[in-house]
C-alpha cells in the first residue's frame, strides 16, 4: 500500500511534460446561489466548498503516495487541478480519479446540508472532468500561460458534463484498474473525436439523456431554446438590434398588437418599434385574413371559436397604431393560407435572427395558445438551410396573390 506523504515534486521551467493528469471541477449553480443570496452566505458556503475539494484531493494524493496535485487556479466555483507523478503514472491516475468520484460520493450531500443550514437559495451541482495529456512548463507565475490540446479538450468536457456526474476519456478509461472501470459507463457519441465514460451516483439514464443534449452531434448547433414566448421587454430587447426589417409573421397577431396599442407603462415594445420606424426600418405585420375561407376552417380545426373576432380586432389595433404614428415604414399584410409557425424575423436577408415558435395541434384535448408553445431564438447563418426555407416562405406569402395589404 502506498504511504502517506507530501508534495515530493515541482515542474522545471522549459521542459515537455507527459502523462499529466488534468482535473477540472466546478459548481453548476453558482451563479444563481450568487445572485440570490446575500454575499456573507456566498463567502461562507463556497469557501467550504473549495476546502473540501482541496481536502479531498489531498487525501487521494497522500493515499495513493503522489508526488503532485496542485489547483493552477481556482475561481470562486472551480478550478483546475494538475497531478503528476514522475515515476509511477498510475499514482497519479488514481488520485485524479479517486478524488474526483470521492468528492461526488462523500462531499456533495454535506455540502448541500451545509447549503440549507445556511438558509440559502439556490440548487448546488457538481461537475468534474479528467484527462490526461501533454504540456509544456512555463513557470509558477504563468500558469494560465500554459497552451496544451489536452488542458483545453478537459476544460470543454467538463462544460458538458452532466451535474452531479464526473466524466474521463478513453485514453484514461482503459487505463484504469478492472474495479474503477466497473464504476464507469460509456456515453453515447464521441465528444471532440473521444469517447467518454461516466461516473455518477444519478441514474445512467438521466445522465446519459443529459448528455446528449448538451454536446454537439454531427452538424448540431447551440441555439436559444426557451419552453414560453419571450416576455415583452426581451421580445424589444431582441428587435432593437434590426438594421432594415422586422417582420413579424403571426396568425391573429394579439400579443404584438396589444403591446402596441395598451398604453400600459412602460411601453417596452411600443417604444422599440417607434424608434425603428424613425430610424428607417421596416416593419411587417403578416396575419391571418379573417375573412378568408382557411381562417374559418383554421378555427374550426384548433377549436378557437373566437380566433376570427380576435384577429379581426387585433386588425383594428394595429390599424390604431398605424394612424397615431404615421410611418410608411409600417405595414400590415393579411394572407390565406394555412398558418404553421410563427416568427419574428429581423433583418432576415442580412445573416439576421429570427424567433421561431412551431404551431402545435390543438385536438380539443388540452388547450394549448399558439404563443404559448416553445420559442427558439436563431441566428440564420447557423441555421440554414432552414433559415433561407422560412425566408422564401415569407417572400412567397408577401407575393401570393391572396395576400392582401391592409396598412
Amino acid at each position: 500500500m502506498p504511504s502517506k506523504k507530501s508534495q515530493t515534486f515541482s515542474f522545471e521551467a522549459g521542459r515537455d511534460y507527459q502523462s499529466v493528469y488534468f482535473l477540472k471541477i466546478d459548481a453548476a449553480g453558482h451563479s444563481s446561489i450568487v445572485a440570490r443570496n446575500t454575499t456573507d452566505i456566498v463567502e461562507r458556503f463556497f469557501e467550504a466548498f473549495e476546502s473540501s475539494v482541496r481536502a479531498e484531493i489531498d487525501e487521494a494524493r497522500k493515499l495513493n503516495g503522489c508526488m503532485y496535485s496542485q489547483f493552477w487556479g481556482w475561481a470562486g466555483d472551480g478550478g483546475l487541478c494538475v497531478v503528476y507523478d514522475a515515476q509511477e503514472e498510475s499514482r497519479a491516475l488514481r488520485t485524479a480519479i479517486e478524488a474526483a468520484c470521492n468528492i461526488l460520493t462523500r462531499k456533495l450531500a454535506p455540502l448541500r446540508e451545509n447549503l440549507k443550514k445556511l438558509k440559502a437559495n439556490g440548487e448546488f451541482r457538481i461537475r468534474a472532468a479528467v484527462h490526461k495529456g501533454t504540456m509544456r512548463y512555463t513557470d509558477f507565475d504563468r500558469h494560465g500561460s500554459i497552451h496544451s490540446k489536452d488542458l483545453n479538450f478537459v476544460a470543454h468536457l467538463e462544460v458538458a458534463t452532466p451535474h452531479d456526474t464526473v466524466t474521463i476519456s478513453k485514453d484514461i478509461f482503459e487505463q484504469c484498474p478492472i474495479e474503477i472501470q466497473k464504476l464507469f459507463y460509456e456515453l453515447p457519441f464521441e465528444f471532440e473525436h473521444r469517447k467518454t465514460f461516466a461516473f455518477s451516483e444519478r441514474p445512467n439514464r438521466d445522465v446519459k439523456m443529459d448528455w446528449v443534449t448538451k454536446i454537439s452531434i454531427s452538424d448540431s448547433k447551440s441555439i436559444s431554446f426557451l419552453p414560453r414566448r419571450y416576455s415583452e421587454s426581451e421580445k424589444s430587447e431582441i428587435i432593437s438590434a434590426a438594421d432594415s426589417e422586422v417582420v413579424d409573421l403571426g396568425t391573429a397577431l394579439s400579443t404584438c398588437s396589444h403591446y402596441l396599442v395598451s398604453g400600459k407603462r412602460p411601453s417596452y415594445y411600443r417604444n422599440s418599434v417607434i424608434k425603428l420606424l424613425e430610424r428607417g426600418v421596416r416593419y411587417v405585420c403578416l396575419a391571418l385574413n379573417p375573412d378568408s375561407d382557411i381562417a374559418k376552417k383554421y378555427a374550426e380545426q384548433r377549436h378557437e371559436p373566437d380566433l376570427i373576432t380576435k384577429t379581426a380586432s387585433s386588425i383594428e389595433n394595429l390599424t390604431r397604431f398605424a394612424t397615431s404614428i404615421s410611418n410608411p415604414n409600417f405595414e400590415v399584410w393579411l394572407y390565406s393560407t394555412l398558418p404553421h409557425f410563427a416568427s419574428i424575423s429581423i433583418d432576415r436577408k442580412q445573416n439576421g435572427l429570427m424567433i421561431f415558435a412551431p404551431y402545435l395541434p390543438n385536438l380539443g384535448l388540452e388547450d394549448i395558445p399558439r404563443a404559448d408553445t416553445p420559442h427558439m431564438l436563431l441566428r440564420n447563418s447557423i441555421v440554414e438551410p432552414f433559415s433561407v426555407q422560412v425566408n422564401n416562405y415569407i417572400d412567397y406569402l408577401l407575393g401570393e396573390k391572396t395576400t392582401k395589404r391592409a396598412i
